[in-house]
């Protein structure tokens, strides 16, 4: 018991950071098109190159959320964490 309750600490904590870091993503991409409304763009490498690792770290953050979803949802259905079955005792034969 005591191992899944950490299990599932970790993975609810796991499932923040990946919130938090698509949270952060958004407000990257959200200043960057701002930035670029307001002051226009000066340097085309710099704001293609900052929009693409914004937009893959949240791509890559929306995935990681999605296979753990996936994940859990398969632990449900197939029951990785399975009850054990009890050994059955073996009686020695009767020798006469």
């Amino acid at each position: 018991m005591v191992r899944k309750d950490k299990a599932t600490e970790e993975r609810k904590g796991l499932y923040f950071d990946l919130i938090c870091g698509i949270i952060n993503s958004i407000f990257a991409i959200i200043a960057i098109i701002f930035t670029t409304i307001v002051y226009g763009i000066r340097n085309v490498a710099g704001f293609y190159i900052g929009l693409t690792v914004c937009i893959c770290y949240l791509g890559f953050s929306i995935f990681l959320i999605f296979l753990g979803i996936y994940t859990k949802q398969k632990e449900r259905k197939h029951g990785v964490i399975s009850k054990k079955k009890k050994k059955r005792e073996l009686k020695p034969s009767i020798v006469s």
